[in-house]
This record gives C-alpha cells, sequence and structure tokens, in this order.
C-alpha cells in the first residue's frame, strides 16, 4: 500500500486505498454478526442450584413439598391429596420460600404443575433440593 505518490511534476501527493478499508471493515461486520449471541430462550427464567455447593439463606423455616413416582405428594412430611394442594399451600403463604423434592422418576409436567400451584399459592421462591 504506497500511501504516497509522486507524481509528474515532483510534487508528492497523498493517496488512500479506500478498497483495502471496506474490505477490513466487511470482515468485521462478518465476524461480529458471526459471533454474536442471541437469546433464543423464552418462558420462564431459572437460575439452576449447583448441587455440591448452594445454600438455602433466609429467616423463614421453609415449605418442603415431596412428589413420589407413584403419584403420592406430601408438605413436611403429611402425605396430601392432589386436589388439596392449592388450599394447604396457601395456609403456609406467608412464607417466601418452597422446597420442591421431586424424584428423578417424576413427570416434569407434575413439577411444572407444581411450581404454578405454588406461585397461585402466593410463594415467591422455589428450590430444588438435590443430593450431594
Amino acid at each position: 500500500m504506497d500511501f504516497f505518490d509522486t507524481e509528474q511534476d515532483g510534487e508528492l501527493s497523498f493517496e488512500v486505498n479506500v478498497i483495502s478499508l471496506i474490505d477490513i471493515l466487511f470482515l468485521l461486520i462478518i465476524f461480529f454478526a458471526i459471533t454474536t449471541t442471541f437469546d433464543s430462550t423464552k418462558g420462564i427464567k431459572v437460575n439452576l442450584p449447583q448441587a455440591k455447593s448452594a445454600q438455602i439463606a433466609e429467616s423463614k423455616a421453609p415449605i418442603s413439598v415431596t412428589l413420589a413416582p407413584s403419584g403420592e405428594s406430601s408438605i413436611d412430611g403429611k402425605l396430601i391429596a392432589p386436589e388439596e394442594l392449592l388450599p394447604t399451600l396457601t395456609a403456609f403463604a406467608p412464607k417466601d420460600l418452597i422446597i420442591i423434592r421431586a424424584d428423578q422418576a417424576v413427570n416434569h409436567g407434575r413439577v411444572v404443575g407444581l411450581m404454578e400451584t405454588a406461585k397461585q399459592a402466593g410463594f415467591e421462591k422455589i428450590a430444588f433440593a438435590t443430593k450431594e
């Protein structure tokens, strides 16, 4: 790339090759367009807890709901029918945290249904129990 060009009469003229600058700009646009990440997830955004080091710190004692693969549900160790889940959780509603203890074999739809029921009952925070 020759910036200075001597003309016939001996004067120096300054000249910039614009084509190479356009090529570099075009390559930068392609690079940023390819490397840009787009958030394609829609719906509920959840920060998943890590099983080894996650600890829950709150002022109130949490409510623990257990879901078994056989279809049984319990709140704080007491068996409860699925249709009684919403009224029972509403009675505990001043507490702000519910811990869901679901077996690995439990259908995902049941867990999401429990999350929706907890939200309807007035719970603000939901946590999932895991083993280390």
